[in-house]
């Protein structure tokens, strides 16, 4: 039982985004409507359903179910840490993970050393590296030594669970392959959905004309696109996307095209999340905008 307000309207529109109880609600406890929206459609691609029960002057109760053959397919993740850069590597080379979380600054072997010798000796899982530093060049370091991605601290949950929605979707199952990145500025302003959705529709020509610029290996113009992207990225919400475009960036420098082969690809992938969570902020708000 949820000590929340009371639940006076219909119930079943509460489970729509934007959606509160009453047009006050957001003004006196914050939120955007979208909690519900995102819960009940978790719950139904895990073949189950979720229904809200309200007692006037007591509060809400939200229940849900899910098959038990969802529950058998379902692969949890559990973490196994380690204090340095040298045990990390031999666990890596000794162990079978779906995901390196790589602290880049750690004692008697860094990251950045024990990141290249996992590569040298055929580790070929994700490498997520955290640093405390956010300048480029940083991040750029990590991707030459083999890591996948940077990921810089401080960061927040939702920054954390993007990244590895993204470096698992092929290692799990069909289900847990297609994360749902929803713009943290719609969340924040749901008034802001059509001009984020202007942006979202030009997403994948942007891509699109990165990786011809890979083709023809001009790295000048693959650095000023993935700057611009980059940039319009986190101005809009989309935080993991902004960082793969820097990285990019900064990889288009030294002319590497495997590297900015393997950026644009999970590029491309984040899209596809974008565009799913499209799929949560625009039910029930219509179709999507023209493009401007």
């Amino acid at each position: 039982m949820e000590p929340a307000i009371n639940l006076n309207s219909d119930r079943g529109a509460l489970l729509q985004p934007f959606m509160q109880a009453e047009s006050s609600t957001t003004r006196r406890f914050g939120g955007t409507g979208l909690g519900l929206s995102i819960s009940k459609q978790l719950v139904e691609r895990m073949g189950g359903e979720i229904t809200v029960e309200s007692c006037l002057d007591h509060g809400s109760t939200f229940t849900f179910s899910i098959s038990t053959g969802a529950l058998r397919e379902a692969k949890w993740l559990s973490a196994i840490p380690r204090e340095g850069g040298k045990e990390a590597l031999d666990a890596s080379l000794a162990g079978d993970f779906d995901v390196i979380l790589l602290d880049m600054q750690m004692p008697v072997m860094d990251g950045y050393t024990a990141g290249r010798e996992m590569r040298e000796n055929g580790v070929k899982i994700p490498i997520v590296a955290f640093t405390a530093n956010a300048m480029k060049h940083d991040g750029l370091r990590c991707i030459e030594v083999g890591c996948t991605t940077h990921l810089p601290k401080p960061f927040g949950k939702q920054a954390l669970f993007e990244c590895l929605y993204q470096q698992l979707q092929s290692r799990t199952t069909q289900d847990a392959k297609e994360p749902v990145v929803v713009s943290e500025m719609v969340q924040e302003d749901p008034d802001s959905l059509e001009i984020v959705l202007d942006f979202v529709e030009g997403i994948e020509a942007r891509i699109d004309k990165m990786a011809a610029a890979v083709q023809e290996k001009n790295f000048t113009t693959l650095e000023m696109l993935a700057h611009r992207l980059g940039g319009s990225a986190g101005l809009f919400g989309y935080n993991q996307l902004s960082s793969l475009a820097s990285l990019l960036e900064g990889v288009a420098k030294n002319g590497n095209p495997t590297q900015c082969t393997e950026l644009l690809e999970q590029l491309y992938r984040e899209n596809q999340a974008i565009q799913r969570g499209v799929q949560v902020m625009t039910e029930g708000r219509g179709e999507l905008p023209a493009s401007v």
